[in-house]
């Protein structure tokens, strides 16, 4: 899922990502992170949670719904998530099954890029500027 971000009408940066049904929540938490301030590499290496089902496929009816979550996400999050009546499933840091994202900004210096590349996948990008 490629996503093309602007400012001020001008392209600042491409972001992509796999995850089947987790690919608009993977991009939320990037675009959260980025506006956070978070370099790219730093961004894309956050921890994250994933709601309902992450397969291909309808879940059943009365299945309840499911919150995937990475070790590192803080444990009031996952107090207030099981409080709230959610069933969570505790994955381990970096689970590949939460997606995997690229980016590639405009750097600070004209004419530089920063880039990141999840650390739940192959094939790291350079980092810095």
């Amino acid at each position: 899922m490629p996503v093309l971000v602007r400012r001020d009408g001008k392209l600042i940066g491409a972001h992509g990502t796999m995850g089947g049904r987790a690919q608009p929540q993977v991009h939320t938490h990037l675009a959260l992170n980025l506006a956070l301030g978070m370099a790219p590499a730093q961004a894309t290496a956050r921890p994250r949670w994933i709601v309902g089902q992450m397969e291909a496929g309808a879940a059943a009816p009365d299945e309840a719904v499911t919150i995937s979550v990475e070790k590192g996400v803080s444990m009031e999050a996952v107090q207030n998530l099981v409080n709230a009546g959610f069933r969570t499933k505790q994955l381990e840091p970096l689970d590949d099954s939460v997606g995997h994202l690229q980016v590639i900004r405009q750097g600070t210096a004209k004419g530089t890029f920063a880039t990141g590349s999840d650390p739940r996948s192959d094939g790291p990008a350079p980092e810095g500027n």
